[in-house]
């Protein structure tokens, strides 16, 4: 009798660009309830994070991670992968400041090829921790407080970088990065939560992504009444349990339009 194989899941974490461990309190639990309900391999990325090194070392390390979950597409790989694995559905997952890494992937994957030939096949963005030079629409009363705070972080991640916060892997959708057309997937999902000051640059991502002619499919989701990262302190939040299945839906390839309203299809 042949085997389901599962989707792959390449999870990176957040921490405000210093902190996090797949390994950790927060962490290993989530990543299990991502596979209990998304019935999916799971691959938690341990990656080195500033200061001791720069944030591109960081990215680095998430890369080659990438690249190695793709080389056991073989029969002599990694048995959980190459056995369980379903390389025809691979999917980068990060929160907060892990969705500069996966979005930075997503692209790299535009211009060097993974092994064996292994794609994207989607990209999952909750709570994005991107930043600008200058505010956006719905960003005018706090920015200036909030920029001491992303621009400083960001220093202290990267502090030979040139371009401050405008820079592409910190501004995606700003005016120093590539097309958003470069994105080698073929679905977005793009989680937020209404009390998250950085929601205004998780829906200025998501709409220039819509605008800029990207072949593939993507959705939006707000959660109401709550706040950046709250599914990760709350696990056990009613809230956190239907942004879990509203994940593992999209990672199935489920739309979510009769789940909620709070889903906004592209364009």
């Amino acid at each position: 009798m042949s085997r389901r194989k599962l989707p792959i899941v390449v999870y990176v974490h957040g921490g405000l660009y210093v902190g996090g461990s797949p390994f950790s309190s927060i962490y290993h639990p989530y990543h299990n309830k991502l596979a209990s309900k998304s019935k999916v391999i799971v691959v938690g990325v341990k990656f080195r994070v500033p200061p001791e090194v720069p944030f591109t070392t960081s990215f680095q390390d998430v890369w080659t991670t990438l690249k190695w979950v793709a080389s056991n597409d073989s029969a002599d790989g990694d048995p959980w992968l190459s056995k369980f694995g379903d390389f025809q559905k691979v999917t980068l997952m990060g929160d907060c400041t892990g969705c500069i890494l996966v979005n930075e992937a997503t692209r790299r994957a535009a211009t060097e090829p993974l092994p064996n030939g292994v794609t994207i096949n989607a990209l999952v963005l909750v709570h994005p921790v991107f930043w600008g030079e200058k505010p956006i629409p719905g960003e005018e009363d706090f920015y200036e407080g909030l920029n001491l705070l992303g621009s400083g972080l960001w220093k202290l991640a990267q502090p030979n970088c040139g371009n401050g916060s405008d820079d592409p892997m910190l501004n995606p959708a700003g005016p120093l990065a590539p097309p958003l057309t470069d994105l080698a997937c073929k679905r977005v999902l793009v989680c937020s939560a209404e009390k998250d000051w950085l929601k205004f640059r998780a829906w200025d991502y998501y709409t220039k992504l819509g605008l800029s002619g990207w072949a593939g499919d993507a959705e939006y989701w707000e959660t109401d009444s709550e706040d950046h990262a709250f599914h990760l302190y709350d696990p056990s939040n009613e809230d956190a349990k239907i942004l879990l299945q509203r994940v593992a839906a999209f990672i199935n390839g489920r739309h979510a339009s009769s789940m909620t309203s709070r889903v906004t299809p592209l364009f």
